[in-house]
């Protein structure tokens, strides 16, 4: 398993724990956030395809973002800056290599899916 991979994993476990912990305060409107952030992410892990990558770095983390700030929960918005950020952070530069290369193989043409089979 690859960093980035171990990057999700740890994603998803700070999301179910953020889920648990809305549900308990009955923050619903906050634990759908974070479940519609969430749901893609196990299908990323070994994902070869950059651009799915690519669609979750730029507009699925930007419209968590915004949903988070649209609740207008201070504490929502507190704990995704504590347990969240700091793994955006550390995706940010493997998010940069996966992208220049996935930008490559698009200009040379060898950015078809590639079946594992």
């Amino acid at each position: 398993m690859n960093a980035l991979d171990q990057l999700y994993l740890r994603l998803l476990q700070v999301g179910f724990l953020t889920i648990r912990y809305a549900q308990r305060r009955d923050e619903l409107p906050w634990a759908r956030v974070e479940v519609q952030f969430l749901h893609n992410i196990p299908t990323l892990i070994g994902e070869p395809n950059g651009l799915r990558h690519r669609c979750f770095w730029d507009i699925e983390r930007a419209n968590y973002l915004d949903q988070l700030l649209q609740l207008g929960r201070p504490e929502a918005v507190e704990r995704m800056e504590k347990y969240y950020q700091p793994l955006f952070e550390e995706m940010q530069p493997l998010m940069c290599h996966l992208m220049e290369e996935a930008d490559r193989k698009k200009r040379t043409g060898t950015d078809q899916f590639e079946n594992p089979d």
